[in-house]
């Protein structure tokens, strides 16, 4: 199963959608820069909006 990670604050449904058609959805909508780092090792996908700035040092740690 691909794990997600969404950052950014998105609608109920939205998640529920990604559910639905089998990914593991991790929501972290106050996430940290720091937290970031650590939690974007081991996902598959992230998700962001306005708020999260992804850095090359966050897209190399983010799984291929």
């Amino acid at each position: 199963m691909s794990k997600i990670l969404i950052t950014d604050a998105i609608g109920e449904s939205g998640i529920e959608f990604l559910k639905k058609q089998g990914y593991d959805i991790e929501y972290y909508p106050e996430v940290t820069y720091d937290e970031l780092l650590n939690a974007v090792g081991d996902a598959d996908a992230l998700i962001v909006r306005g708020r999260t700035k992804v850095t090359r040092e966050i897209s190399i740690r983010l799984r291929n």
